[in-house]
Order: C-alpha cells, then structure tokens, then sequence
C-alpha cells in the first residue's frame, strides 16, 4: 500500500525505456570523446555510429513519452517531467556534436568537404527532425490536457445532472406522500359529510313524527271522540 508523501512509482516500460536511454546517452558521451581525437574515415564512421545511437535515443523518447501519456494519471506529470530533461539532455548531446565536428574541422583544415558538408546537413536534419518531434509530442500533451480537463467537466456535469435527477425523484416521493394524505383527508371529509346529512335527516323524520303526532291528537282524534 502505497504511503502519503511517497512517489507514484514508474511503470515497468518506462523504467525500461529510461535505462535504455541512460545507457544509449552514456555510449554517445563516449563517442563524443572519441570523436575529439579521429579524423578521416574513421571520424566519418564514428559519426555514424553516433548517429545511430542517438536514433535508438529519440525512438525510448517516443516509447517513454506514449507510456507516460497511458500510464496512471496521478504520476503522469513526474513522468512527462523525467522525458522532458532526457530531451533537453538529447538536445545538449547535439549541440555537443555540432561543436566537436565544427571544431576538430576547422583545425584540421582540411578532409573531405563534400563529405564533411553532407554530414553537416543531416546532422542539421537531425535536430530539425527532433525540434519537429518534440513540439508533435508537446502539441500531443496540449491535446491530452484538454481531452482529460474536458472529461472533468463532463464527470462535473453528470455529478450535477444526477444530484437534480435525486432531488427531483425526492420531490415526487414527497410531493406522492402529500397527495396520499390529502386523499385521506378528503375521506374522512366526506364520511363526515355523509354522517351530517345522516343526522340531519334522522331529525327530520323525527320532526315530521313528532308534528304528524300532535296534530293527530290534538285535531283529528277528538273529531272522532
């Protein structure tokens, strides 16, 4: 179980894919050096070798970057910040590059041109290519940050949409306990109503008796005494 305060820890591939950069970023610190010191064809084949070392590098940016947009969103911005000083590392190994092959040709003086300036332009392709990657994969977590804030304002909306459909199914519950006692009070209304008009005509029979009795005896039983 996981503690307050302790770092969300890194997925298996991008732990993966990190060490492999380590490792790519240690061999072309090497070759850098090395470099310093080779002219010729053996500098030209160093350079390649360089080159595609620092391939595999952008390829566990790319790996790194992906894994770190799918992984758990709470450790995502540690992650995407570990990609960004690993690019910002590739960036200074370049410009690394550019310094120790513009100066160790400069002071030679010499060498193949033709091949010197084709190596030049796809080293500048290179870092055209990884400027154009790492402002893809910038606009990529612009889009992400939007689609995941445009999901909390949907979560938000639907929290809000279920708390009025439980208040509304709350009003008809009460709003049906008030009609049920109104119908008993309409009931109870109405037998009492039944029971007055019961009484009233028990009285009036009795009355119509009692007048029926008094003018027997007192008008109609001495006419026949």
């Amino acid at each position: 179980k996981k503690k307050r305060g302790e770092p969300f820890p890194m997925s298996t591939l991008f732990q993966t894919y990190a060490d492999s950069f380590k490792a790519a970023s240690a061999k072309v610190k090497g070759d850098l050096r090395l470099l310093e010191k080779l002219k010729g064809e053996q500098k030209n084949a160093q350079k390649q070798q360089f080159l595609s070392t620092v391939d595999e590098m952008k390829e566990a940016l790319r790996d790194m970057d992906a894994e770190a947009l799918s992984g758990d969103l709470a450790a995502r911005p540690r992650l995407k910040s570990e990609v960004t000083a690993l690019r910002k590392e590739l960036t200074a190994i370049m410009s690394d590059f550019e310094k120790v092959c513009g100066a160790r040709d400069e002071l030679l003086g010499g060498g193949d041109v033709e091949s010197d300036t084709d190596e030049r332009v796809r080293l500048v392709q290179a870092t055209q290519r990884l400027e154009r990657q790492g402002q893809s994969l910038t606009n990529s977590r612009r889009v992400a940050a939007e689609c995941e804030q445009l999901g909390e304002e949907v979560l938000q909306n639907l929290g809000r949409q279920r708390e009025t459909i439980v208040r509304s199914i709350d009003l008809v519950h009460n709003t049906s306990a008030e009609v049920s006692r109104s119908r008993k009070m309409i009931t109870i209304l109405n037998r009492r109503v039944l029971t007055d008009k019961l009484f009233l005509v028990i009285i009036i029979v009795a009355l119509v008796a009692a007048i029926l009795v008094v003018i027997y005896y007192r008008w109609i039983k001495p006419l026949f005494a």
